[in-house]
């Protein structure tokens, strides 16, 4: 078969010239899904994959079409696709009663943070609070933290 046949397409080494344009002409649908899913975050392993097209046209079409791939959508794909691993690996590991995956909590709570920061939601609440005290209050205070209520305590000792 010629080098350049169509059935060798998948064979053939990258040329550099790839932009796009041809797939825009010859199948503006996929063109556009592909665009779109760009455009939502959608990483650039999965479209390659979902597509069945090259790494290089989907860098091609970023480039043509301004797509910024570090944008908060693609960071956030991102961080939802870990914070889903994590969840279903923590829920995992204590169903099958090993919970040997001890920092899964904490990567989990980290990523749910990250994630509500890039959504614009706050990720703490922080509440100020002023509180006047005067002698009097400050009195009825400390009467209050004195208890009325006697406690017994008894030593025991291991005899083992």
């Amino acid at each position: 078969m010629p080098a350049k046949s169509l059935s060798q397409w998948g064979k053939r080494p990258p040329t550099g010239s790839t932009t796009g344009q041809q797939l825009k002409k010859r199948d503006p649908e996929r063109y556009n899904s592909i665009v779109k899913a760009l455009r939502h975050g959608i990483g650039r392993e999965t479209v390659v994959d979902i597509f069945g097209t090259s790494m290089e046209l989907v860098a091609a079409v970023l480039t043509v079409e301004k797509i910024d791939p570090k944008s908060d959508k693609q960071i956030l794909n991102k961080l939802q696709t870990a914070q889903d691993l994590a969840a279903t690996a923590l829920t995992d590991a204590i169903q099958s009663g090993e919970l040997k995956a001890s920092g899964l909590p904490v990567a989990l709570g980290i990523l749910t943070d990250k994630i509500a920061q890039i959504q614009g939601r706050p990720a703490q609440i922080v509440e100020n609070r002023s509180i006047s005290i005067t002698a009097n209050s400050l009195n009825d205070l400390v009467e209050q933290a004195k208890s009325s209520l006697t406690i017994d305590a008894e030593v025991v000792t291991d005899k083992s």
